[in-house]
């Protein structure tokens, strides 16, 4: 019986994938990505839809903005490596960039018996183009936190004109507490005929400076809208968040041109929605990607303190990425009022974030009473614009998760 039900699920992912792949193709739009306006929960919003990107390397979403940086060297990067989770849109993201490009090798903490058996899903996809996969065991969190934390790097103007540099320092090699993780990746990547110096590493999520190069043009679309659109109202720009790059970024280079003196940039403000860890870890992702750019001063020379983007802090706990009734009602309903579809993980829990957030008097929004909160007093007097950061392509297997564990919404 249980053999049954992940052949089941297998199946299901698989139809899912055709299903996502077809979705992308039809959609793609070239840049900037679309904004459209929706009554979302009862409040006016803006959507910017990076899910309709597709490039020339069938990414979508926000990775092609990450990894632009990464497609534009990759003749000087002979092997790259990241880690996380088996199923992450980085890891499918990063694998569809190595294709005749270069080595990818990625780690995860372990890989489930039912992927061993039975591939599927973007873990799957990304075996098939070329993917080599390896363990890394992390006793502790904090050793998973240093293996995609980048150590300050002493690379001049390379970070941009030449990445091949960045190569030996990518990886936090000093620090004791990733003696266990260096020498696995060392040992897979000497295993590929590599060596240390030729080894690129992309942090989880691609949490790196060098995704400046794409996020930079993310942030200028969404200025020469807010420019154009001639609104009086002061405007709020919401991030769904896990590690906080594209807030950060976004975020730094809103300030910078600030500081240029344009005015019409003073009433916008970024906001993140802590999706993956708590509000006090999100600021300790955005602070280590300030530490790196500190770091830079030749290039970096007239840098102010960037404010950070406004953090809301939770009030109500979750698993991360763990099925949850609540999230599938959420995304459900969006999908249904507004059709568009968005990620299963992020997206949800976004939203489950603002909801409560209007609703202080409740910290916990309860299985099917969900429906009764709206956003209609989310930032009052202000114009808010949701980043669809795209990653449905990760949909699939999500939907196979809900569906194993038999979460569904009550009829």
């Amino acid at each position: 019986l249980k053999k049954k039900k992940l052949l089941c699920y297998s199946f299901t992912c698989f139809i899912g994938q055709i299903k996502s792949n077809i979705r992308c193709l039809t959609s793609q739009v070239s840049l900037p990505s679309p904004i459209s306006k929706h009554n979302i929960f009862g409040r006016e919003i803006y959507l910017k839809r990076d899910d309709l990107i597709l490039n020339d390397r069938n990414l979508c979403g926000n990775k092609s903005r990450k990894l632009l940086n990464i497609l534009e060297n990759h003749q000087k990067l002979p092997i790259v490596a990241s880690y996380g989770g088996v199923q992450s849109n980085s890891m499918l993201a990063l694998a569809k960039c190595s294709t005749n490009n270069f080595e990818f090798l990625y780690f995860v903490p372990k890989i489930p018996s039912i992927l061993k058996d039975n591939p599927f899903g973007n873990f799957k996809e990304a075996l098939n183009l070329g993917m080599k996969v390896s363990t890394v065991y992390c006793h502790s969190k904090s050793i998973v936190f240093s293996l995609f934390t980048n150590e300050v790097r002493e690379v001049g103007n390379a970070v941009y004109k030449d990445m091949s540099n960045l190569r030996t320092s990518t990886l936090p090699w000093s620090n004791p507490d990733f003696k266990m993780g260096k020498e696995v990746i060392l040992r897979e990547v000497n295993s590929l005929g590599f060596g240390k110096e030729d080894l690129f590493w992309v942090p989880q999520g691609g949490c790196m400076i060098e995704a400046e190069l794409g996020v930079s043009q993310l942030a200028k679309e969404i200025i020469d809208f807010i420019e154009r659109s001639n609104e009086s109202r002061p405007w709020k720009v919401l991030f769904a968040s896990g590690t906080g790059t594209t807030a950060y970024l976004t975020s730094r280079y809103l300030n910078n041109h600030k500081v240029t003196g344009n005015k019409s940039l003073l009433d916008i403000e970024i906001i993140a929605l802590p999706c993956a860890t708590s509000a006090e870890e999100l600021l300790h992702e955005m602070k280590q990607l300030e530490e790196q750019f500190t770091s830079l001063s030749d290039i970096h020379q007239n840098d102010i303190h960037i404010p950070y983007p406004i953090i809301i802090e939770p009030t109500t706990e979750t698993h991360f990425a763990e099925p949850n009734l609540l999230h599938l009602m959420i995304w459900k309903s969006l999908q249904e009022t507004i059709g568009v579809e968005f990620d299963l993980i992020y997206t949800p829990r976004a939203f489950e974030i603002l909801l409560s957030h209007v609703n202080p008097a409740k910290t916990q929004i309860e299985g099917m009473n969900w429906n009764q909160y709206s956003l209609v007093d989310l930032y009052p007097g202000t114009n808010i614009m949701y980043y669809h950061c795209g990653g449905i392509e990760g949909n699939l297997s999500q939907l196979g998760r809900y569906k194993y564990k038999k979460i569904s919404i009550p009829c």
